[in-house]
């Protein structure tokens, strides 16, 4: 069945095309402790959901202009596909960085940015 919602919005806008969209769901336990037997044990206290995405294709000038700005806030509304709940989720994300590749000065245009967006609070 095909997806019918946009894969990501950053605080309700789109984005330009995605090449690739990753999700990762990475458990986060307290602190995890072994006993003399060798089992280990430790709560689980949720699960962070970590986008991985590749925006581009051609990205010009302008697509940047909108973009850049967003990612460099120190934290802004992720709306995103949930595979795991066929659902689109609302949460407040951060980037920690991202590297930013010229293709051709003339024409304007950007390589392909690989952003890799993480939760503020993990999830339930």
């Amino acid at each position: 069945m095909a997806i019918s919602s946009d894969l990501i919005l950053i605080d309700g806008d789109s984005v330009p095309s995605c090449r690739s969209y990753d999700v990762r769901y990475e458990k986060v336990w307290s602190s995890a402790n072994t006993n003399m037997a060798g089992d280990v044990r430790s709560a689980l206290l949720g699960v962070n959901i970590i986008i991985s995405v590749e925006f581009g294709g051609e990205l010009l000038q302008a697509d940047m202009t909108d973009l850049l700005p967003k990612l460099r806030q120190d934290y802004f509304g992720v709306t995103f596909y949930d595979p795991e709940t066929d659902s689109v989720k609302t949460a407040q994300y951060y980037v920690d960085g991202y590297e930013v590749s010229l293709l051709s000065k003339h024409k304007g245009q950007f390589n392909p940015i690989e952003i890799e967006f993480k939760p503020v609070s993990r999830s339930a």
